[in-house]
């Protein structure tokens, strides 16, 4: 009876460790998507400004 006792605890343990580590791990992915998508939003962004200020005026 105590070693199911151990083994079902032992068990419990190690798959609630086991589930946090994949939820840190997904909301770490999550977050570096959003980096990520942010940053070439931004770079975009940032490209169409440049392109329109710095564009040659059209003399012809």
């Amino acid at each position: 009876m105590f070693v199911v006792f151990v083994t079902q605890t032992l068990y419990s343990m190690i798959k609630g460790y086991l589930e946090v580590k994949k939820a840190k791990s997904k909301r770490t992915t999550e977050a570096a998507r959003k980096v990520v998508k942010n940053s070439r939003t931004l770079s975009k962004v940032i490209g169409k400004r440049a392109k329109n200020k710095y564009q040659l005026p059209k003399q012809f």
